[in-house]
């Protein structure tokens, strides 16, 4: 396990979102309506949460992306300042709303949710191409998920792999063909999801799915939620979770995916990075809503020495 946090520097391209979240006893059936227990809104996105997951993990981390010019765009680039997240490359942009996630979570900790784009989808590789090239810091790695437009993913790993900067995919959501090799081929670790995985290979067969994944290139691990994750090399290794009371698994898989890389980028071998990162994502599993519930370095460190 990491003793001490180190300062690396990350860079991440996706989305940020506000989250508009409700708790219900159970998910309603087509045409039911049902009554909720609690409604709020919490900061979100996938690229969002993930950047301020390696920030409170100790990396010194960047995000370009875009929100529109509403009160979500503004309420969410404070957040993410306040979380020390660099923002000198988020656009904002006119006549297009923040991008949203509508998310109910039931009491059996399982959600169900939504996104709607809006700014989002507005990032252009011409602003992709200037903010990388003005980092006045080189990243040691990038974070990728598909939140944004695939071009744009596709462009960023590519201007990643130039400069020998690792390369990191969380495929969510899922497309329904497959991810295109100009993408994997400049791709280090792919970290989908059980779901995600068996949609990207075509196959209900967990195992077969990650052999088919790693064929393409990358590394392959796969997170399984309360059964821990998987790392397929030349056959899969299991890496068990920590136990913990569920309240809900929203970004869940971003803590995993941020605490995997802020460990690798420490020096740590890949199976204790996916012990660190199992510990980041089942703490934050404890809590409701995305950003609120990611853990900090220390939080991570005391609860690992506690189990």
């Amino acid at each position: 396990m990491m003793t001490e946090r180190k300062n690396v520097p990350i860079q991440v391209v996706g989305s940020i979102n506000m989250d508009l979240i409700t708790k219900v006893p159970r998910f309603p059936g087509e045409g039911e309506t049902i009554t909720g227990v609690d409604f709020f809104t919490a900061p979100g996105g996938k690229g969002a949460n993930q950047a301020v997951a390696a920030a409170r993990l100790g990396a010194k981390t960047a995000m370009i992306g875009c929100v529109g010019i509403d009160r979500f765009g503004k309420e969410l680039v404070a957040s993410l300042q306040r979380e020390k997240v660099s923002m000198r490359r988020i656009n904002f942009i006119p006549d297009t709303p923040t991008g949203t996630a509508m998310i109910i979570v039931n009491e059996k900790a399982q959600n169900q949710i939504i996104v709607i784009p809006g700014a989002n989808h507005k990032i252009t590789e011409e602003h992709l191409a200037y903010s990388w090239n003005t980092l006045q810091i080189k990243p040691q790695a990038l974070l990728l998920q598909l939140e944004i437009p695939l071009p744009i993913v596709i462009k960023a790993a590519q201007l990643a792999k130039k400069g020998n900067t690792m390369v990191v995919l969380n495929p969510a959501p899922a497309p329904i063909t497959f991810l295109p090799a100009e993408l994997l081929n400049h791709v280090d670790f792919l970290i989908p999801n059980e779901h995600e995985a068996k949609i990207l290979a075509g196959t209900d067969d967990l195992e077969t799915a990650a052999d088919q994944l790693r064929n393409k290139g990358p590394k392959v691990i796969i997170t399984l939620g309360d059964k821990g994750a998987m790392f397929f090399d030349d056959k899969p290794v299991y890496v068990d979770p920590f136990r913990v009371n569920a309240i809900d698994p929203t970004a869940a898989g971003d803590a995993f995916v941020a605490a995997f890389t802020v460990a690798t980028l420490q020096g740590q071998p890949i199976l204790g990075a996916i012990r660190f990162a199992n510990a980041a994502g089942a703490l934050a599993a404890t809590k409701i809503g995305a950003q609120p519930s990611l853990p900090t370095f220390a939080e991570v460190k005391r609860f690992i020495a506690s189990c």
